[in-house]
């Protein structure tokens, strides 16, 4: 979010107005929120702008095994991006 708004700005950002930027965009977003789910504004954003968000959902990763994953798995995802739906979150499940 800082490269796109710098810090400042990206640190005030609500989920909403972030996720909106990205449909637009036509971004692929990774979160690390599982629990999007249970979040109706972050879900209508979602669905309502078209974004196709991968969430990780293993809390007790640290983030430099987040980052790992993330990155060695980043082809998979771009792959996987292109064939499903907008409007659709996928859980990444990683185990520690």
């Amino acid at each position: 979010m800082a490269d796109v708004y710098g810090e400042r700005i990206g640190q005030g950002l609500s989920d909403e107005e972030w996720l909106r930027h990205a449909g637009q965009q036509g971004w692929a977003v990774l979160m690390k929120d599982a629990k999007v789910r249970h979040r109706p504004a972050q879900r209508l954003a979602i669905e309502t702008y078209a974004v196709h968000a991968f969430v990780v959902t293993n809390a007790n990763l640290t983030g430099a095994a987040q980052a790992e994953r993330l990155i060695s798995n980043l082809n998979r995802i771009a792959r996987f991006a292109e064939h499903i739906q907008a409007r659709t979150s996928v859980a990444c499940t990683a185990t520690a």
